[in-house]
């Protein structure tokens, strides 16, 4: 819960963290928009949100009965270390989502001059360039003849 709620404290977090909530355990947008009016941390929306997702229970429900949403997990018959799991799952897909946006942020934002196919020419190519920058030939040594 706590790795869910540095998530959320990038820029972008709050919105994928939202996202994939609402995808993983089909909490309803009211219910989300409660919790968050609450002051309630990421990593407890998502706990709440798994926990309404096996009983059913609103969040309200749920946070006027549960103050400790483990101990509440347990005495519902739920299985901690599953829900643990799970939320440990939500958070490597909220950290995949994060990564595929920047990656297509960074993509989009690139724009790679295509290169002409120089082929076997490009050699040739090269030698010119390289005449170019020579200085006009000039005479290194002069040899005298005497007849």
């Amino acid at each position: 819960m706590t790795k869910l709620n540095a998530e959320s404290a990038a820029p972008e977090g709050a919105s994928i963290v939202d996202e994939m909530i609402r995808r993983e355990y089909d909490a309803p947008t009211e219910e989300v928009q409660w919790a968050l009016s609450r002051s309630l941390s990421w990593g407890s929306i998502a706990a709440l949100a798994y926990i309404r997702a096996t009983t059913g229970e609103s969040f309200s429900t749920l946070d006027s009965e549960a103050k400790d949403l483990w101990a509440y997990a347990d005495k519902a018959g739920m299985n901690a270390d599953k829900m643990a799991l799970s939320l440990g799952r939500l958070l490597k897909r909220v950290e995949e989502e994060r990564n595929t946006r920047i990656f297509e942020r960074v993509r989009s934002s690139r724009r790679a001059m295509r290169m002409p196919d120089l082929g076997s020419g490009f050699g040739l190519l090269q030698e010119t360039l390289d005449f170019r920058r020579l200085e006009t030939p000039k005479p290194t040594k002069i040899h005298t003849t005497t007849p």
